[in-house]
């Protein structure tokens, strides 16, 4: 029996490989001055954010990365997709830090399903409810964060001091501890 869930989430992390090779490959071969923001139209600043949840902690429904730095606490940026797998094996984790430790950092996750090929709106807001996730989260409609923060992983986290400084930045799977390590690293470089 545990050999086949082993084999299970074996697959579903090759599978996740796969279509993020995919994803970088189609990112190397366009260029960051081609102008594409996603849909093409007139979305706004860059770096907005639509919120699935957090609107009363952040000051809107949609806000931008910049708006959530003048907030003037430490950053968790993590870049998740709905039908990653690792993705949702972290998300307790980072819910449950969140959970502890919300008053000294914000703990923001970021939707780009859409530009991974790992899922839809729905699909997010789908594990969103499935996971229980109450800290902030949103999408975007523009590739430029990914770009901003080299994001060629599923997930990718991005811990930002209270200046939007990067302390450090992880593509890949984070245990719990790690993320607690991580956080300590970020609080401690913003005071």
């Amino acid at each position: 029996m545990k050999s086949d869930a082993r084999v299970f989430k074996l697959r579903s992390w090759l599978l996740a490989g796969v279509a993020l090779m995919a994803f970088a490959l189609i990112a190397a071969a366009c260029s960051s001055d081609s102008g594409n923001e996603g849909d093409g139209g007139d979305e706004g600043p860059a770096d907005l954010l639509f919120l699935y949840s957090g609107a009363d902690d952040l000051g809107g429904e949609e806000v931008t990365l910049s708006e959530v730095l003048q907030l003037g606490k430490p950053v968790v940026l993590n870049f998740w997709a709905g039908l990653c797998p690792p993705c949702r094996d972290e998300m307790p984790d980072f819910q449950e830090v969140h959970s502890e430790r919300q008053d000294e950092f914000l703990m923001l996750g970021v939707d780009v399903g859409r530009f991974t090929q790992l899922g839809s709106q729905s699909d997010a807001e789908d594990l969103l409810e499935e996971l229980g996730i109450t800290y902030p989260t949103a999408y975007v409609k523009s590739d430029a964060l990914m770009r901003e923060y080299n994001v060629f992983a599923m997930p990718t986290t991005v811990f930002l001091t209270a200046d939007g400084d990067i302390v450090s930045q992880k593509g890949g799977f984070m245990t719990g501890d790690e993320v607690r390590e991580r956080v300590q690293d970020m609080i401690d470089a913003s005071e």
